[in-house]
């Protein structure tokens, strides 16, 4: 139940973003769509793969962006996800635009992190190699079909011990930092 409501709030807050946030961008060059087979190659592809599957609507993509254990059956995420994005305009792509490593070099508690995904997402904590957090900007069109918008979002990700990444979360916008 705690998940759910997580899940809600971080998607209202997505919604906020993209209705206040959006600046303009003309002829936008997004990064190739991302699928099912190769979402989980690295913390970029992960990270668009789940915006993508947000905005589009693909199940089957958001559920491969999380480990198998991450969700209990019947659980209603995806719901969760995407019930704040109809007022988000057309989806165009994804465009990468920089990470930043999860680390005590860049002000964050890797260790704290590990267990909060341990706890969230109900995998090993000495499995997770790797902590990032991955800035896209998620494009629109815009309402003259000439212009396009974007918003950034933050996705923080993680690699486990079987070299596949996975999303854990959306963050705020306090996780920005410099491109």
């Amino acid at each position: 139940m705690i998940k759910g409501k997580k899940i809600a709030v971080l998607m209202m807050a997505i919604a906020v973003l993209c209705s206040f946030f959006f600046t303009g961008c003309k002829n936008v060059n997004v990064d190739e769509e991302i699928t099912i087979n190769n979402c989980n190659e690295s913390a970029v592809k992960v990270a668009e793969g789940f915006l993508q599957s947000v905005f589009t609507e693909n199940e089957d993509l958001f559920y491969k962006c999380f480990p198998e254990c991450a969700f209990e059956d019947g659980d209603k995420a995806f719901e969760a996800y995407i019930a704040g994005n109809a007022d988000a305009g057309k989806f165009i792509g994804c465009k990468y635009v920089n990470f930043n490593d999860y680390n005590e070099d860049n002000g964050y508690n890797q260790e704290w992190m590990k267990t909060n995904i341990s706890l969230m997402h109900n995998v090993e904590e000495d499995d997770i190699q790797k902590i990032q957090i991955v800035k896209i900007d998620v494009c629109f069109e815009g309402a003259n079909k000439k212009e396009y918008n974007s918003v950034s979002a933050y996705v923080l990700v993680y690699q486990l011990n079987d070299n596949n990444w996975y999303a854990l979360e959306i963050q705020n916008s306090d996780a920005e930092f410099a491109a």
